[in-house]
């Protein structure tokens, strides 16, 4: 059975205005669902891991910046397979590491990789 994690990234606008406290608008745009790790990684071997990246605004083409296990993952290793769908090869898969992105506006996001809730 296939296991998924939705993660739901909360960051706040600041308007530099006024100075109140009613110049902070919390924003929600992003949604991140880890598909899975393919069956390389399930066995301790390079391979890779699936994700879905959608936000509520129109625009899709974010740039993003990964990383597995606080070390940054080479862009030639990272693939965008359509708007939201990404392949990301991970080349030293441990059992459990952290798994994080920042995108271009700064809104980053890590989950605990734990790779048996994971394998697909």
């Amino acid at each position: 059975m296939k296991k998924y994690l939705q993660l739901i990234f909360c960051f706040t606008f600041i308007s530099c205005g006024s100075g109140d406290d009613e110049s902070l608008t919390p924003v929600c745009p992003f949604t991140v669902e880890i598909i899975g790790l393919d069956a390389d990684v399930c066995v301790g071997q390079s391979g890779r891991i699936l994700l879905e990246i959608s936000t509520d605004s129109l625009i899709t083409d974010s740039s993003y910046s990964f990383y597995y296990n606080e070390i940054l993952i080479p862009s030639s290793d990272i693939v965008r397979l359509d708007s939201i769908l990404w392949s990301i090869a991970i080349i030293n898969p441990l059992t459990k590491a952290n798994f994080s992105s920042v995108n271009e506006d700064g809104c980053n996001w890590t989950v605990e990789l734990i790779n048996a809730d994971y394998c697909i």
